[in-house]
């Protein structure tokens, strides 16, 4: 309320809130259609991606012009929709409640977990999100670790719907040329070249920057 009391009318606003409803966030605000949610992640300079939030009332023009403002910092947005954990806390969350009862369980030490997730799938994600990943992986693999993870956890893992339909279909991802995100199959060995390079680079890297200084 004091930020929109002390702005212009016309002047953009947003909140960089991880959680908090941008839609109760905005009640206070005059012409609520320039308010929205503008995530950055810590450290802010370095972290290349920001959630963009818009409530139900945000206008299209407002979410334009702050995309366009972000993107002249060089930094990637997504635009998702104003839900409880918005996207990347949701994601960010859940990964950490699994390894959060990983160690509780005893199953792991955290530290095993932490090299766990950064020197396996973890590796693949500077360049993959998880819908490619899972597409190269094949969906049809995945329908059936889905399926081993239920004997154990029927609630926990049960199989995605949005998975089960394009399996059903014959869709398994870059194998048959569609999946979640219908990467071509004439263009299979263009992505393989490139996720071998990229991995390749990664590594060297790694090496080059030496461990964390975290033990």
């Amino acid at each position: 309320a004091r930020i929109s009391a002390a702005a212009r009318p016309d002047a953009i606003i947003g909140s960089n809130t991880s959680t908090i409803s941008i839609a109760e966030l905005s009640q206070p605000v005059a012409n609520p259609e320039r308010f929205l949610g503008v995530h950055f992640s810590n450290p802010s300079p370095f972290i290349p991606g920001v959630e963009i939030i818009p409530h139900e009332g945000t206008s299209t023009e407002t979410v334009a012009a702050v995309r366009d403002l972000v993107h002249s910092a060089n930094k990637e947005t997504a635009v998702v929709k104003d839900v409880t954990g918005f996207v990347l806390n949701r994601l960010q969350y859940a990964l950490f409640h699994e390894a959060a009862q990983l160690v509780e369980q005893g199953i792991a030490t955290a530290e095993d977990v932490d090299t766990l997730v950064r020197t396996t799938f973890g590796f693949r994600l500077p360049f993959f999100g998880p819908f490619a990943i899972a597409d190269m992986a094949g969906l049809d693999v995945y329908n059936f670790c889905y399926k081993s993870l239920q004997t154990d956890f029927p609630e926990r893992f049960a199989t995605p719907k949005i998975l089960t339909d394009l399996v059903e279909a014959g869709k398994l991802g870059t194998k048959t040329g569609a999946g979640f995100l219908n990467v071509p199959a004439e263009r299979t060995p263009e992505l393989i070249a490139y996720r071998n390079k990229a991995y390749v680079a990664m590594q060297k890297l790694i090496e080059e920057l030496g461990p964390a200084p975290i033990n």
